[in-house]
């Protein structure tokens, strides 16, 4: 069995600290889907960013690789991703489910010379506490 679902974009902004809706015309908008009711809320997310961020990208934002992601529902609360679409649509009794992707940045994208630099700063710092 399917339904349809209507999928919308949340994206942190970083100054206000709140989740603004992020419009068509910025490569967010609202998608309506239809999909099978075993479908997780992980896999709903995957497909989400896959819309979002076609070619791993947005036309807003940047790159996927940027964000931190999770689904949240119209309250903007966080749901479990090992839901499936039936257990939200037993739970909730709505005639349309509405999820939204919820994008936050990541506050710091490490490489691989950062966790090089902060393993030795961390054996020092070690060394001189022994030492004393």
């Amino acid at each position: 069995m399917k339904r349809r679902i209507e999928l919308g974009w949340l994206d942190m902004d970083v100054t206000t600290k709140c989740l603004k809706q992020v419009k068509a015309k910025s490569g967010g908008g609202t998608r309506q889907l239809t999909v099978p009711v075993s479908k997780t809320l992980k896999e709903i997310e995957t497909d989400a960013i896959d819309l979002f961020f076609p070619n791993s990208s947005s036309t807003s934002r940047g790159g996927k690789r940027k964000f931190q992601f999770s689904v949240c529902d119209y309250a903007h609360s966080i749901l479990d991703q090992d839901k499936t679409v039936g257990d939200i649509y037993s739970e909730t009794k709505m005639k349309i489910l509405r999820v939204y992707l919820r994008s936050e940045k990541k506050s710091k994208i490490f490489t691989l010379s950062d966790l090089k630099t902060s393993d030795t700063s961390v054996e020092e710092s070690d060394t001189s506490a022994e030492e004393t």
